[in-house]
């Protein structure tokens, strides 16, 4: 508990006098007041656009909490490897070049931020005697080109941030021993740069795998990262052995995941992959948990059993893109009690989309947009159904063999159409024997090019 008597706030030109009791101290846009003696007693001290002397790091002996962003800072003394109380440095927005190697000396220190340094250019080779380092954020720095490989030794180390390095040519091979490593927030090229990731079994995110020919990144790596939450994308599961190395991944057990992310690469003779496809596809059925799915570029004829509503149950929003044999999913999503969005893209293997099935379809899907579907001639339901009784977004682009849909369901606010020169619709107020369908009064905005009548 932190009484009023510790702390002091000095801005806006109000000079208001830190007590001889203050602990915790901030200043902004101000000189810092020379006549305070208490600078050795300071646990706390905040400094936004004022600048300190360089002889104030003489005399924070006591110091846990030191914010010196903003401050326009040049370099940083020499004297700072003597607060050897420190456990909170945040240099961030500041013009430093290079950090003096007594930095190294506060073996107290927990979190260290540094984004937005544009002039730093490297990092002291000995951080690793930083042993009690949490969170290191060096976002955002456009200079540093090398990290040292003593940061292998911070193994207390639970948050990395090198987001934006965008000269950052590589990083310490050993990265894996930091095995209490739960955050790494990077751009996509260091991602691919760190070769042991299984090792890291503390990890919550890992926004990309990339899967490779050789024996470095082998999808069986993802076995143990039991702990990854948000979204997972594997790329390049062209790359995949057989359904074997897929089940490996044991995406099953991933219960904190909530996207998934499935994407082959373009293939010329696609059709030759198609049963590898589907045994890898089959051995990577997520757990029931998962809220988002995206599969791109699937050269599979059917559809994986997990797609079932009865396995994935809570799945939200579902994109297909680019599945070039893919001719049997809507069976597999019609039933899904909780898909809100559902997107598909570059299906020419689709010739009919049919819902003649018991119960409600897409009870609460509120956007369908269909695209790229060359193949598709009907869209037919069963007369009376209940189709998409809460859909609010209807999307058919380029399907230039497709005659007729299904009624529109009354909630429906827009609806676009193109490049489906056969379809018909009218203006009437219901549909007309041809299979013209009247658009519902709940529209409120319509976009029509190149369609029938």
């Amino acid at each position: 508990m932190i009484s009023t008597e510790e702390t002091c706030r000095i801005e806006n030109s109000r000079h208001t006098k830190p007590a001889s009791t203050t602990r915790h101290l901030r200043v902004e846009k101000e000189k810092l007041p020379l006549e305070f003696s208490g600078y050795n007693k300071l646990r706390t001290l905040v400094l936004k656009l004022s600048l300190p002397d360089s002889s104030l790091f003489e005399i924070l002996r006591s110091i846990r909490v030191l914010v010196v962003s903003w401050c326009g800072l040049l370099e940083l003394s020499e004297h700072i490897g003597k607060l050897i109380h420190l456990r909170y440095l945040d240099i961030s927005y500041s013009k430093i070049k290079i950090l003096p190697d007594s930095l190294c000396d506060l073996y107290n220190l927990q979190t260290l931020k540094a984004e937005y340094c544009y002039e730093l250019e490297s990092i002291p080779q000995e951080l690793g005697k930083l042993v009690n380092l949490r969170h290191f954020d060096i976002s955002n720095n456009f200079k540093i080109k090398i990290l040292p490989d003593s940061l292998c030794d911070l193994y207390n180390l639970q948050t990395l941030k090198v987001n934006g390095c965008s000269e950052l040519e590589s990083i310490p091979q050993e990265l894996g021993k930091l095995v209490n490593l739960r955050h790494i927030d990077a751009d996509k090229k260091i991602w691919l740069m760190i070769k042991d990731v299984w090792r890291l079994t503390n990890l919550q995110e890992l926004p990309t795998f990339s899967v490779r020919e050789d024996d470095e990144l082998k999808l069986g790596q993802l076995k143990d990262l039991t702990q990854l939450h948000g979204t997972l994308c594997i790329q390049n599961l062209e790359n995949v052995v057989d359904g074997k190395e897929a089940q490996r991944a044991k995406l099953k057990s991933k219960v904190h995941l909530k996207e998934l992310g499935l994407e082959w690469n373009l293939r010329l003779d696609g059709a030759k992959d198609a049963k590898l496809d589907e045994e890898v596809i089959e051995g990577l059925q997520p757990h029931e948990s998962l809220k988002i799915l995206t599969i791109r570029w699937y050269n599979g004829g059917r559809s994986p059993s997990w797609l079932m509503p009865k396995v994935l149950p809570n799945l939200e929003k579902l994109e297909l893109e680019n599945c070039m044999e893919w001719d049997d999913v809507l069976p597999f999503i019609c039933q899904r009690l909780h898909l809100i969005e559902l997107r598909m893209t570059g299906m020419p293997a689709l010739k009919r989309l049919s819902h003649e099935f018991e119960g409600k379809c897409f009870p609460k899907l509120q956007v369908l947009k269909l695209c790229k579907f060359k193949a598709l001639r009907e869209w037919s339901c069963t007369e009376g159904k209940d189709l998409f009784p809460c859909l609010r977004e209807l999307c058919v682009i380029d399907c230039p063999k497709l005659k007729r849909l299904p009624p529109f369901p009354p909630s429906l606010e827009m609806l676009t159409i193109e490049c489906c020169p056969r379809l018909i619709l009218n203006s009437k107020t219901e549909d007309d024997e041809e299979g013209g369908r009247h658009l519902p009064p709940s529209l409120k905005e319509l976009k029509l090019t190149n369609c029938g009548e």
